[in-house]
């Protein structure tokens, strides 16, 4: 397995699960920061989705447990 592939199925793990969680976040209102709550690191207007580490950590733990990793 060549460093090419690694990195290339690491990063379709990823945007994979990304795309999935937006939809599953989306449709079922998982991981929506709300507009009623007050938090001093707020700047969004509407309501935003909290999950983008998901993905990224997915294609990190594909990358560790592969024979490259």
């Amino acid at each position: 397995m060549s460093i090419e592939w690694l990195v290339s199925g690491a990063f379709i793990v990823s945007f994979v699960t990304q795309l999935v969680v937006i939809k599953l976040s989306h449709r079922h209102k998982l991981f929506i920061d709300s507009q009623e709550e007050s938090k001093p690191q707020r700047f969004h207007k509407e309501a935003t989705p909290r999950a983008g580490g998901i993905g990224i950590l997915t294609g990190l733990f594909f990358v560790l447990f592969t024979p490259l990793g």
